[in-house]
């Protein structure tokens, strides 16, 4: 996230982002991927309930994946123990 920010920063002082430099599109892909992520909570809240069970459900799969293969589960992945109302809370917060 700093990264980010101060990459922004960069750019934004030259006063010109040129889309030919490789670097600088993926700081434009990675920007927008970024904004996508944090505008979820923006949405109307049978939208955002919808992406959040769906975020949700990927991570409990990952969780999952790392128990059957005796791994460390990461965190918010373990079903029986993360609160969805935590995490969310932590991600808006963050």
């Amino acid at each position: 996230h700093l990264k980010t920010m101060v990459e922004t920063k960069k750019v934004t002082s030259l006063g010109v982002l040129l889309l030919d430099n490789y670097s600088d599109r993926i700081q434009v892909l990675q920007s927008l991927v970024h904004c996508a992520d944090l505008s979820n909570p923006t949405k109307p809240l049978p939208l955002y309930r919808q992406w959040t069970d769906r975020i949700m459900a990927e991570f409990f799969q990952q969780g999952d994946r790392e128990r059957d293969s005796g791994l460390d589960i990461s965190p918010m992945c373990d079903k029986h123990t993360a609160s969805v109302e935590k995490s969310q809370v932590g991600f808006i917060d963050y």
